[in-house]
């Protein structure tokens, strides 16, 4: 669902959640200064050390395009 995703035109860019967890990748992602705006509530752990440096495989990071 990913590819097809970004070959219809509604991902700008991905990152995979693997090394480092969402923090890593945000980080990652926002070192061109654009920065990000994200929301945890929907996350199924209630720990926030659990969701921003979490590391497993098949999850990936988008940005839409503006």
């Amino acid at each position: 669902s990913l590819r097809q995703s970004m070959q219809n035109g509604f991902v700008a860019a991905c990152h995979d959640l693997a090394t480092g967890g969402l923090a890593t990748a945000l980080a990652e992602m926002s070192i061109n200064g654009l920065g990000a705006e994200i929301c945890l509530y929907n996350m199924e752990n209630n720990r926030v050390d659990v969701k921003l440096f979490s590391e497993s495989n098949s999850r990936w990071l988008t940005a839409e395009h503006d």
